[in-house]
C-alpha cells in the first residue's frame, strides 16, 4: 500500500497535478509516518500547492475524520470526560501504524472504578 501511495504521488507530481500529489503523499504519511519527510522536501523545492495540500490532508485524515466517526466531541459536550479521553486514545492507537502494547495503558481510565463520569465533578 505504501509503495502504491508513494508511486501515485510521484506520478501525479510528474504529470503536474500538485494537489493530487499532496493528497497521495498525505495518504502515505497516514499509513506510515516516514513519508512525512517529503513535506520539508516539497517546501525546499517550493512546491507550495503540493506541500499545503499534503499538510491539510494529513490533518484531515488523522484528526478530523476519526473525531467525526468516534464522536469525541459528542462525549465532551455531554460532560463525559473519561469517555472522550478513552475514545481519543482508542482512535490514536487504532490509527497509528505503530501501536506497542505499552501504549494501551490509555485504556486504563475506562476500566478504573472512577471511570463513572457521574463520580467526576
Amino acid at each position: 500500500m505504501l509503495l502504491f501511495f508513494l508511486s501515485a504521488g510521484a506520478y501525479a507530481m510528474w504529470r503536474g497535478h500538485r494537489s493530487a500529489s499532496g493528497c497521495w503523499l498525505a495518504a502515505a504519511a497516514t499509513y506510515k509516518a516516514t513519508p512525512v519527510l517529503f513535506l520539508p522536501f516539497l517546501l525546499w523545492k517550493r512546491e507550495w500547492k503540493a506541500a499545503g495540500t499534503m499538510a491539510g490532508a494529513i490533518l484531515v485524515l488523522n484528526f478530523a475524520l476519526p473525531a467525526c466517526f468516534l464522536g469525541c466531541s459528542g462525549a465532551l459536550k455531554a460532560n463525559q470526560v473519561t469517555s472522550a479521553l478513552s475514545l481519543n486514545a482508542a482512535a490514536g492507537l487504532l490509527i497509528s501504524p505503530i501501536s506497542w502494547s505499552h501504549h494501551w495503558v490509555w485504556a486504563a481510565p475506562r476500566c478504573s472504578p472512577a471511570a463513572d463520569d457521574q463520580l467526576i465533578p
